[in-house]
């Protein structure tokens, strides 16, 4: 009777071993469907930026990106490998590991309203510097994105974004490759913060112009 019992707890406790194990393999194949999505952006005073993408993923879970139109404002693309493009269009293989690609964007034109840039500050949107880009991925594999920008010497820089390691966090529950949107300024700014429940809040506006802050932070709160 107790040999009999004791082959019951030895299977039971084999099964049980057998369920953890599977239990952390499923873990770590989940884990392994993220990979990671780096955005370095170097502004000039002088309204050029360059701009880095670099990708880092354990296997070859980001196949391809495409960029179906190239803007006139973005140029000198280049990548470490697997980049073709043709006629303004752009096909981006990176390796089994990740890669890097990068371009010049000179999003100051004449007759662009949505566009400043003078010695002292600048403001444009995120659609201005990256554009838009489809992927081609291994199922359910998605992108955490992040964008570190360096503004130049003496400059600082506000977007909508939260800050994690000094790394902008790009994050969208809705799609699987997130890219920056929405309107970024820099320059020798004065910058009031503030938090409306769930909402962080952030009044950006050159120094010694006599922005009223304090009046926008109110309004924005009525």
């Amino acid at each position: 009777m107790e040999l009999c019992q004791l082959r019951i707890v030895s299977q039971r406790a084999h099964l049980f071993m057998l369920a953890v194990i599977a239990l952390l393999g499923q873990n770590a194949f989940a884990q392994s469907t993220d990979y990671d999505v780096r955005f370095t952006i170097d502004g000039t005073k002088e309204g050029e930026y360059r701009v880095q993408m670099m990708v880092s993923q354990p296997s070859r879970l980001l196949r391809e990106v495409r960029v179906g139109h190239i803007p006139d404002t973005l140029s000198a693309f280049e990548a470490d490998s697997g980049l073709s493009v043709v006629n303004r269009s752009l096909i981006w293989s990176p390796s089994e590991y990740g890669g890097a690609l990068a371009w010049t964007a000179k999003p100051e034109t004449p007759d662009d309203s949505t566009v400043h840039h003078d010695p002292t500050w600048a403001m444009l949107r995120f659609e201005d510097l990256i554009p838009p880009m489809a992927t081609r991925t291994l199922k359910s594999a998605t992108a955490r994105t992040r964008v570190v920008f360096n503004p130049p010497p003496g400059w600082s820089v506000v977007s909508a974004y939260p800050t994690r390691d000094n790394a902008w966090v790009v994050a969208d529950d809705a799609r699987r490759f997130d890219l920056p949107k929405g309107w970024l300024v820099m320059g020798e700014l004065a910058v009031r913060r503030d938090r409306l429940a769930d909402t962080r809040i952030a009044i950006a506006a050159p120094q010694g112009i006599g922005a009223r802050q304090l009046d926008v932070m109110a309004f924005v709160a009525w």
